[in-house]
């Protein structure tokens, strides 16, 4: 899976486009940690080499922490990274989240605290096993 990494308290601003050939889905996508400000939703053109929307509005005055991303449209939000820890953004179309449209915000981690003495802990999995069973036929 994808991650992105955050420097804390830094603002941070995420431009999802949807911009696939003729008639497409519509995105809903949502993010775990945060409520964000949407800056801009839209259909207008942009730099197709560095994926700047060529036109902010600063004046939209809505957030959440879902939002839809149009079919042949984008979405511009922007988020403070003042919430340490690994969230979770996803396309809530389970086929679409299962098909890769998802990434962790990767937020601070340096900053979490440690577990303490004595909390339990997984084993280590290598895969190789399913339900106690050798994958390899082994």
């Amino acid at each position: 899976m994808h991650s992105v990494t955050l420097v804390s308290n830094k603002l941070y601003q995420i431009i999802l486009t949807n911009m696939g050939i003729g008639k497409g889905w519509a995105h809903p996508v949502h993010m775990h940690g945060h409520s964000f400000d949407v800056v801009k939703m839209g259909y207008s053109t942009y730099d197709k080499e560095t994926g700047k929307i060529l036109e902010e509005n600063m004046d939209i005055d809505c957030g959440g922490d879902t939002i839809i991303v149009p079919s042949g449209g984008y979405v511009v939000l922007r988020i403070m990274a003042d919430n340490p820890g690994i969230w979770f953004m996803h396309c809530h179309i389970e086929l679409h989240n299962h098909n890769g449209m998802a990434l962790l915000l990767n937020e601070s981690f340096h900053e979490q605290p440690m577990p303490p003495a004595g909390f339990p802990t997984c084993g280590s999995y290598n895969g190789d096993e399913v339900n106690g069973v050798d994958r390899q036929g082994r």
